[in-house]
């Protein structure tokens, strides 16, 4: 009996439905289904034989990071194989339309479903607590790499061959804002290259009689010193373009670090980041600012271009990345980490909110928080309901 897999349709829903309903305690609706297909960034496969569907898994993908948002087998076609098929025709999709890692839940009771993607590269890197509302049941959080398609391939191929290459100077305006760990910072660009303005609040001063950097305290001076920061930098971008009227409405985007950072500072700009986006209406843009250490030596050499190899060390995570040349500008973004290195076991002995006794501040490492699974902008149905994994 042979499985073909394709593309979820409208007219497949009430059979989608029935997987769903006869696989899980809290089965989405028809009408859920209805609205994902209609919606952009949404990715839906289909399993089916000479009989009909079988099967189906769908992804959420936002920017770079994609979120599988439901995966089921009817129960007398499991044992096949028909649910890692589905995952990585979902994966493939999900790279398509531009995503590089992909995410999801998974109870951690289920052996099957968390060996299954383990063979697919996706790794465990925490727990959701009480995520499962029909038990109250954690989850177990796993992400991986997409496999990338050929560049000019993909459902997001037109819209990477509009954007300026590498080396193309536009007169694109962007306030960039970062409150990562320990210091409130704005800036102004001009072209990606030309720094208008470049304000930076920093908390040394507050931090040091702890020996490091404490995330309350962090947290709390972001949200005093942010609105004066951005205010500053706004100023100095309108001297250096010699108006006195330069304001919001004139950027072309907003850009704030989502992370990887401490979660308390990184949430101070994110929401002000996103409040001022929907207040303005200018489009708002998440950034990796560890991708950002790496494309910041242009300024300090600008025939810096990849091909290249980086080594990026921030809070004793460094990393070794290669940034491959490609055909669009989103070959800066295009990288992948050769070996991130680990912790020490005296590190992960001693570590804490404050730097070790011993160490000097404020150059000693830093405990840090991953980034979010979610990206800025990002509203997915996963933040209500709980995204599935039976195979």
């Amino acid at each position: 009996m042979s499985v073909t897999l394709r593309d979820m349709a409208p007219a497949d829903v009430a059979a989608v439905a029935a997987i769903e309903g006869a696989t899980f305690p809290d089965p989405w609706t028809p009408g859920i289904f209805r609205e994902e297909l209609a919606t952009p960034g949404r990715a839906y496969v289909v399993a089916e034989d000479e009989c009909g569907i079988v099967g189906f898994a769908g992804v959420n993908a936002l920017d770079e990071d994609a979120h599988l948002m439901n995966i089921a087998v009817r129960r007398d076609m499991q044992g096949r194989g028909i649910g890692r098929e589905l995952i990585v025709s979902a994966m493939e999709r999900a790279a398509g339309l531009g995503a590089r890692r992909i995410t999801l839940e998974v109870r951690p009771g289920n052996a099957v479903a968390i060996a299954l993607y383990e063979s697919l590269g996706l790794r465990s890197v925490g727990v959701r607590p009480g995520y499962y509302l029909d038990t109250g049941e954690d989850a177990v959080i796993m992400w991986g790499d997409l496999p990338q398609p050929v560049p000019g391939e993909g459902i997001a191929a037109a819209e990477r061959a509009e954007m300026p290459r590498t080396g193309e100077v536009a007169d694109d305006l962007v306030l960039a804002i970062e409150t990562s760990c320990d210091e409130t910072a704005a800036a102004v660009m001009r072209g990606g290259r030309e720094l208008l303005a470049n304000v930076v609040a920093s908390q040394v001063d507050f931090h040091a009689r702890f020996g490091g950097v404490v995330p309350e305290i962090a947290s709390r001076k972001h949200t005093e010193a942010i609105v004066g920061v951005v205010g500053e930098a706004m100023s100095r971008a309108g001297e250096a373009l010699g108006t006195a009227e330069f304001g919001f409405a004139d950027l072309d985007a907003i850009a704030v670090t989502y992370g990887p950072g401490l979660i308390g500072a990184l949430v101070v700009g994110v929401a002000y980041a996103k409040g001022l986006s929907m207040a303005t209406g200018v489009p708002l843009v998440g950034v990796n600012h560890l991708e950002g250490h790496i494309f910041a030596n242009v300024f300090a050499d600008p025939d810096v271009a990849p091909p290249l190899v980086a080594l990026v060390s921030r809070a004793a995570t460094p990393r070794s990345c290669t940034c491959p040349s490609g055909a669009c500008t989103t070959r800066w973004a295009r990288r992948s980490t050769m070996r991130p290195a680990r912790r020490s076991t005296k590190w992960q002995k001693s570590s804490g909110w404050a730097t070790p006794a011993g160490r000097s501040y404020p150059s000693s490492p830093r405990r840090v928080i991953r980034a979010p699974s979610t990206s800025p902008g990002r509203c997915s149905r996963a933040a209500t309901t709980p995204s599935r994994s039976p195979v």
